[in-house]
């Protein structure tokens, strides 16, 4: 606390006086003072260590949630394969159909057009995946 020098009127501000009677008694302006910064820097520490466990604690939720995008990201991509193999099956069995005349070119085009948007899917699965190993 400033203290300030008796008012023109020749009395003492409170302030001063005050500040006057804590020194006389008290400790030592000095010694308050860096009791004071201790106190602040014990309470800035504590903060920036508080600060510190939050970032770890996100860093590790963020490990997890790539972890388990990776995870659903194989499973999708498996799904997506067993799709395509399914679709390449119906579409051979078509064409064998096609030939034997029991199918028309509709049909083998239409399973075509299914086959086509299977690799499609994969294809962007198997992108996904990659940047979500490299995000």
């Amino acid at each position: 606390m400033i203290s300030s020098p008796p008012s023109r009127s020749g009395r003492w501000c409170l302030p001063f006086a005050v500040l006057s009677i804590v020194s006389a008694f008290g400790p030592s302006s000095g010694a308050r003072r860096t009791e004071t910064n201790l106190i602040q820097s014990k309470l800035v520490l504590r903060q920036e260590e508080l600060f510190m466990d939050g970032l770890m604690q996100a860093a590790e939720i963020d490990v997890l949630q790539a972890i388990l995008d990776f995870n659903t990201s194989k499973i999708r991509l498996a799904a997506a394969r067993d799709q395509l193999a399914a679709n390449e099956a119906a579409l051979e069995a078509e064409q064998v159909r096609f030939e034997a005349g029991a199918a028309t070119l509709l049909d083998v085009n239409s399973l075509q057009t299914q086959r086509v948007g299977a690799a499609v899917a994969m294809e962007e699965l198997r992108f996904d995946l990659c940047t979500t190993v490299w995000a």
